[in-house]
């Protein structure tokens, strides 16, 4: 059935299977699925192999159709990884303004991409401005601390950003916050 094709999909694309995870979002189309859900997780798909014109095209509709968070979300990420920054900001915020959830965890992810399309253009501050939110948010958000030192030691704090890492360390699985 197209939900369980769907879930198949998702788990196939977690572990980098993706011509398998577009094959199952086909049946589940053929099975009649209508769900938005399937388009989503086609454009992800897409996005992380690199097809980004279909990836947009599918991203676009969806905004179009309904200008939800997710859609929006998904659209700002798209955006940001193409270097398009005026229209991901757009979109990043268009996508808080439709927030209607009480969860910490969907905000602090997309301020987390934020702040990573930020870092990649080499604007540190406002990287560390985007990094921090996520953190504040979500206080056991690893990878948002993680990054936020990086970011902390490139500005010159060089201590502030070894304490960082020595504290998350002590409390993370990943072994790499230690290396640092």
């Amino acid at each position: 059935d197209g939900l369980g094709l769907l879930g198949r999909a998702r788990t196939r694309a977690a572990l980098h299977r993706f011509d398998e995870a577009l094959a199952d979002l086909d049946s589940a189309e053929r099975f009649g699925s209508r769900d938005p859900k399937v388009q989503a997780e086609r454009a992800a798909i897409l996005q992380a192999v690199g097809r980004y014109d279909e990836a947009l095209a599918l991203r676009r509709t969806a905004a179009e159709r309904r200008a939800d968070f997710e859609s929006l979300a998904g659209l700002a990420c798209l955006h940001a990884e193409l270097g398009e920054i005026a229209a991901a900001e757009t979109c990043f915020d268009e996508s808080c303004r439709r927030f209607r959830s009480v969860s910490p965890f969907p905000i602090a992810q997309l301020e987390f991409q934020r702040a990573r399309m930020w870092f990649g253009q080499g604007d540190l501050k406002c990287a560390r401005r985007w990094f921090e939110a996520a953190w504040r948010r979500l206080s056991a958000y690893a990878q948002a601390e993680g990054h936020l030192a990086e970011v902390e030691y490139a500005l010159g704090e060089r201590n502030r950003a070894i304490a960082r890492l020595r504290c998350l360390a002590s409390v993370a699985d990943d072994p790499d916050y230690a290396a640092q």
